[in-house]
Parts: C-alpha cells; structure tokens; sequence
C-alpha cells in the first residue's frame, strides 16, 4: 500500500492516501523499522506497530512475526506416534474479564482449538504450574500450546505475569491484548517478550484468530526443534567411547590416518567405527554429520 512517511520524534507515521481504504498509521521503532507493509510482502518483516481505523474504531496491533502459511500439518522430523498423540491445540486466555473470555472462546471454539479461561494471575501461575509439571511426564500426550494474556491485570500486569511463567520454565508463544496499548508497553512486549502479536481491544475476529494460528505455528516449530534436540542427544549417548572419538576427529577435519595414529588403531578399525557412528547418527554423509553437531540437532 503506497503511504506517504513523515518523521515524528524518532518514529516514522504512515498514512494510507488511496480513497476508499482503510486509514493505516504504521509507528517504526528503531532499530526494527520496516519500508512496506503488504500482505504480498514475502521480505522478512519485524516488529511493526499499526493503528487501524475503520468502521468499527481504532484497533491497535503490534506483529512479531510475518504471517504463517503452515496449517500444523506435520512436517519435519517428528515420528508417527507423535503426530497422532499431538491431537490437542490448547490456547490459555488469562484475563479477568469473563465476557472476553466467553467471546473469544467462543470464536476461537469452531476453529478446533481448546480453550482453557483463567480468570488472573493467581488462577494463571497455579493452572499452568500444574500443566507443565503434567507435560513433562513420561508418556504425556505432545499437545501445542500458547497463552494469550491481557496486559492490564489488577493483580499482575500481563507483562509481568509472563515474566514470572518464563521464570518457572514455560516458554510458550504469547499474544497479548488490552484495551490500551502505549508505545512503551508494546515495544517491551514485541521486543524482551518476543511476542507473536498485540492487539487493541475491542478487536476482530479475524484478527484474533490470525494471531491465533500464527502463536500455534510458532508452537510447532519449537516442537520440531525441541524433537530435533532430543533426538540428537538420544543418538550421540548411543555411541561408544572410540566411535565418539572418531566423530570428533570428523568434526576436526582429520583423516582416517591421522586419527588412526592419535587413537593407536589401525585405518580399517577407524574406518569401521566410522561406518557404525555414521549408521547411528543416521547422517548420510560427513557434511550432514557436521551440520548435526554445529546445531546440536538431528535431521
């Protein structure tokens, strides 16, 4: 969308000009500003704050994260079991108010997700606490899971309660909302948060549910990673002392030979350890063996 740019005190507002639209007004924060903002736009975007203004009022949003495309199909490195186990996509709404609670469950429901209400901080750290404690259970079920959490609590401000979550060890994707949102408050949530999204209430549904679906693309991908992490570890305990050597000596770069003098074995016994650690790490070829121990995840 073409706008025109006027300087304000560091930030950068855009206004749309074209009758007919929308008004947008885009705030660009140093050092995370942006030059479009399209949803044909496929460039990696950052954080970026945008007032709409239309027929239903201001709406203010703050996005982390360009728009996720992946439908929580199951791609990656995650084995069949856990694709059927992984049935549940559960979104955490904390905020005190229950009519926003209802609202969203309500049309967040047809889209297949289960809603948890939790109506504070204090129902928020003792539910969570508990959920993750279940989690990390032998033979729990691999459920998706992110918070979306209101930053004006009496109690505990959004912000904060987070803070407290993350300290506890539960780190989830997180959209917050509020019925108002200064620059200041979004900036700390888009930036020390990480957060998936900030909307101003009363928002949209299709707004709501695009910051949902993209907080549980997020969710998915720290799955694979934390799959991949874990696989990888399982596969390096399987070695043996000699096979673990040899892999270093990979990673080192050394030939057969010389490691065959440093380890005082014979070319053909190195070769054979070779063979077995390569058969274990599941890597077809030195460079993919490599790339597994510079990321410390299977592929």
């Amino acid at each position: 969308m073409d706008a025109c740019c006027a300087s304000n005190g560091g930030l950068s507002q855009r206004t749309a000009t074209r009758p007919g639209q929308r008004r947008h007004r885009q705030f660009q924060i140093p050092p995370f500003a942006i030059t479009k903002h399209s949803a044909n736009d496929t460039r990696e975007k950052k954080h970026v704050i945008t007032e709409r203004v239309g027929r239903h009022g201001p709406h203010l949003r703050a996005r982390h994260r360009p728009r996720c495309l992946i439908h929580f199909n199951p791609i990656g490195p995650l084995h069949r079991s856990e694709v059927h186990a992984m049935s549940r996509r559960t979104l955490f709404i904390i905020d005190e108010s229950q009519a926003f609670r209802d609202t969203a469950a309500q049309w967040l429901d047809a889209a297949g997700y289960r809603i948890v209400g939790l109506d504070g901080p204090h129902d928020a750290l003792q539910v969570l606490g508990d959920w993750q404690e279940a989690r990390m259970r032998p033979g729990a079920p691999h459920d998706l899971a992110c918070l979306m959490i209101e930053v004006q609590m009496a109690a505990m401000s959004g912000l904060r309660l987070y803070e407290s979550l993350t300290a506890q060890g539960l780190r989830l994707p997180v959209v917050y909302v509020s019925h108002e949102g200064d620059v200041p408050t979004v900036v700390e949530a888009m930036k020390k948060h990480q957060a998936i999204d900030f909307l101003e209430k009363p928002t949209l549904p299709d707004l709501l549910r695009q910051a949902v679906d993209e907080a549980f693309c997020h969710a998915h991908e720290i799955m694979q990673s934390s799959w991949a992490q874990r696989e990888f570890e399982q596969r390096v305990a399987s070695l043996s002392p000699r096979e673990a050597d040899v892999m270093e000596g990979l990673k080192d770069g050394k030939s057969n030979k010389i490691m065959a003098r440093e380890l005082s074995l014979s070319p053909k016994t190195v070769e054979l350890y070779r063979s077995k650690l390569m058969k274990k790490m599941q890597a077809q070829n030195v460079t993919q063996l490599i790339r597994m121990m510079s990321t410390g995840l299977a592929l």
